[in-house]
């Protein structure tokens, strides 16, 4: 407020004095010693104004000021020695050595101009100076005419040197000026004020420069004169400017010098007034030496500037088709460019014969991102899921966006290396993301497929859809990595609606993401641990075996049972991590209590999709050679509701697990789409009957007689009938009767964990069933 009024007085006063220095309203003697105190007083203010608006700022902007504070004290000083030499020595002319330091203006004010932030980028820096150049060239052709080539002709042959720096001081303050006025144009609004004052004082500064080399060319100037209100009042607004500035908080938006309408009608204009100041002059001056080279240097600008504006249309037409294709926000190829870009690779490998990959990329429990935290959030996450994805590709693959949560990768060369990318593309998932503060633990389903150089008839529509099959594989099985195409997927309905996520317990959409990073890191640490429900022989009453079912303990103290978590973990692509976790922890229990002296196996639940990989077999062997357990004394039991996909690759790999004598079982079974196809084409040592069926036994006719129907079907194919959900002693006593072999449920137990196993079932324990029926919960 203190230097706004300051500002206004300052205004205040430079009006009253060119008033009074037009109005010649006192002697003469006075008004030149007035004059002369005036004349250097106001550039020495200006200094000192500029040099405080230095003083308050930081960065490029107290550079700036000091640059101007350089070029005003130097006018200061020329000013200094144009007083002494007239009104002390008397003298009418200076010469080179007192004239320089005016010079300092035009160069401090030009390089304070240059400073100011103004948006433009380095590229497009060249471009705004080659404008500068073409109006300041024209600028000061005019001016040359008009002026300077009086002072040229008057100076003679002899004096014609001593004249250049008057006109290279001329032809810098024109460059200068010239600055000033497309920063006002192109310049932050924010700085716009304080560049209208600045080169409003620095036209003032021109005008009366301008003025005094042309009337000292007809007679000698004093000064007092009019001319003198024009530097006065110049330094005046200079001062203003200083004093008013203030420094932006946030940088100034970046702005393209080809977009501006100026680039195109400027140097047309330019021109146009260097024509007519041309047809005032005669011919002679028109073809003297300084106006031949002036003239030749400007035409050269206006064709460099107009040749860069055409330059600068064909690439912002090139950008534009480019930007046509890509996706605005994540700046990834869109749809159309992904559709482009695998038609044409689809189109040399049939000339070429080059292997082709496709994969698509979907992201879990993306929609719970924009319910918890707004689209503002999701878009921020796709954009770096983005540049994730274009980070682990290779430099000629094309990532692309295809809409929503959904993403592409294009890929060619050998099908080894398109393997090894999509590889680490999953794996460029596994830290989280952090979006507007909070850690999102967002991973993808990716489904890849190839086109090999010998699969014939093989279209980019039909490709496109493979991929996205084994997308929904992967999504499906929970297995993370990344799904290979098999012809088995494409005979496998998959329903879509089954992805999204209403299988997850009713929270709010940040409490599931929160969860999801909670369950993360408890994977990655191993704090899920096991319960374990009993399994009874049921014509004799012995203790089996042991069911393991995962639990997560809260910090709170309570637990999360496998529905509240087990959906995140198969979306999430965690299901690997967690078999392993439970792989391990159940065979190393199962040893150490069979060394304690319980005889009694272990069954482990393994989601059936898992079945498929090549590398369970492996993983199971490693879990037995961890703990020690003898392979007999594990049970694989197999989600029957869940098989899906590859049943050849699954056969292979049960084949594989009952080879190392690990036993195979079919949980869940009569709640499938393939029940008894099942039984058929998989090999299995064992049968658990679902809950839904053996509940009811006693007083539903139907339940009971599939329960015996399938004992019986059982037997008859080598296999051991399990009955899950036996909650009462009469239900046990149905099933011993009708043949089934093994029962668990409540009224044997509910499940327990380690500690409590041991002291139950240890060797000081009876090993016997329950004699009376427990909660009817379900395990």
């Amino acid at each position: 407020m203190r230097n706004g009024r300051a500002a206004v007085f300052i205004a205040a006063a430079g009006a009253a004095i060119a008033m009074w220095l037009i109005g010649d309203w006192v002697p003469p003697a006075a008004l030149n010693r007035i004059n002369n105190v005036l004349f250097l007083a106001a550039p020495s203010l200006a200094a000192c104004s500029a040099g405080w608006a230095a003083r308050s700022s930081t960065g490029r902007y107290r550079i700036a000021w000091i640059c101007l504070t350089v070029g005003l004290f130097g006018w200061a000083v020329g000013a200094a020695s144009v007083i002494y030499v007239e009104s002390i020595l008397g003298g009418r002319l200076l010469t080179t050595s007192q004239t320089w330091p005016f010079v300092l203006f035009p160069i401090g004010c030009g390089a304070a101009f240059l400073l100011f932030p103004t948006g433009l980028t380095k590229r497009h820096l060249g471009r705004f100076l080659l404008d500068g150049m073409v109006v300041a060239g024209s600028f000061f052709l005019v001016f040359w005419l008009v002026v300077m080539d009086e002072v040229y002709k008057a100076g003679g042959t002899d004096k014609q040197l001593t004249q250049f720096l008057p006109a290279v001081y001329a032809a810098l303050e024109i460059v200068v000026l010239t600055l000033g006025l497309l920063l006002i144009v192109r310049g932050p609004s924010s700085q716009r004020a304080t560049l209208v004052l600045l080169t409003a004082g620095l036209l003032g500064v021109i005008l009366s420069d301008s003025v005094y080399t042309y009337i000292t060319v007809k007679h000698v100037y004093p000064h007092g004169s009019f001319v003198d209100t024009g530097w006065i009042a110049g330094m005046f607004l200079i001062m203003i400017a200083a004093l008013t500035a203030r420094q932006p908080t946030a940088p100034p938006p970046k702005v393209r010098t080809e977009s501006a309408w100026a680039s195109v009608w400027l140097p047309g204009l330019t021109a146009i007034l260097v024509l007519l100041a041309a047809m005032t002059e005669p011919m002679v001056d028109l073809t003297s030496r300084p106006v031949m080279v002036l003239g030749a240097c400007l035409a050269c600008a206006i064709f460099i500037r107009q040749f860069l504006a055409i330059s600068d249309n064909q690439r912002l037409l090139a950008e534009m088709a480019d930007q046509a294709l890509r996706d605005p926000l994540t700046g990834v190829a869109n749809y159309t460019g992904f559709n482009e870009r695998l038609a044409e690779v689809m189109e040399r490998r049939e000339r070429d014969r080059a292997p082709v990959a496709l994969m698509v990329l979907d992201l879990n429990d993306f929609k719970l991102v924009n319910d918890s935290y707004g689209h503002p959030a999701g878009d921020r996450l796709l954009m770096l899921v983005g540049d994730r994805i274009t980070r682990a590709v290779r430099p000629d693959d094309t990532v692309a966006r295809l809409g929503g949560d959904e993403f592409a990768v294009v890929m060619t060369g050998p099908v080894d290396d398109s393997e090894r990318v999509g590889a680490r593309v999953v794996d460029a998932f596994t830290a989280p993301f952090m979006v507007d503060g909070h850690e999102l633990a967002i991973r993808p389903s990716a489904g890849l497929a190839l086109a090999k150089a010998d699969d014939p008839g093989l279209d980019a529509e039909t490709l496109l859809k493979q991929a996205d099959t084994a997308m929904y594989s992967a999504k499906w099985a929970g297995s993370g990595g990344v799904h290979l195409f098999t012809p088995e997927m494409a005979s496998t309905r998959v329903d879509r609606e089954l992805f999204r996520t209403t299988d997850v317990p009713e929270r709010s959409g940040s409490a599931v993401l929160t969860l999801l990073s909670d369950l993360r890191h408890a994977v990655n640490r191993g704090e899920l641990t096991l319960g374990y429900q009993p399994q009874f022989r049921l014509n004799t009453g012995d203790l089996v075996g042991f069911e393991a079912l995962v639990r997560w303990p809260q910090p709170d103290g309570s637990v999360l049972m496998p529905l509240d978590f087990l959906p995140m973990v198969r979306r999430n692509g965690m299901m690997d991590e967690v078999t392993d976790l439970v792989l391990g922890k159940a065979c190393e229990d199962c040893a150490q209590w069979r060394a304690t002296g319980i005889e009694a196996s272990v069954a482990v639940n393994l989601f059936a999709p898992l079945l498929a990989d090549a590398t369970v077999p492996g993983r199971a062997a490693a879990a037995l050679s961890a703990s020690g357990l003898p392979p007999s004394q594990l049970t694989i039991e197999v989600t029957e509701n869940m098989v899906l996909g590859d049943l050849a690759q699954t056969r292979h790999v049960l084949n594989q697990l009952r080879e190392q004598h690990i036993r195979v079982a079919i949980d869940d079974f009569g709640t499938g789409y393939s029940t008894l196809s099942y039984l058929r084409d998989l090999p299995n040592d064992e049968v658990k009957l679902d809950r839904y069926f053996v509940a009811p036994v006693l007083t539903d006719p139907t339940a009971a007689a599939v329960v015996v129907a399938v004992v019986n079907l059982a037997h008859t194919l080598g296999m051991t009938t399990v009955a899950e959900g036996v909650e009462n002693a009469q239900t046990a006593a149905w099933l011993q009767k009708h043949g089934c072999d093994i029962g668990q449920g409540y009224f044997y137990g509910a499940p327990i964990d380690f500690d409590t196993l041991l002291e139950r079932f240890g060797p000081r324990r009876a090993a016997t069933p329950r004699t009376a029926p427990a909660s009817a919960k379900s395990n």
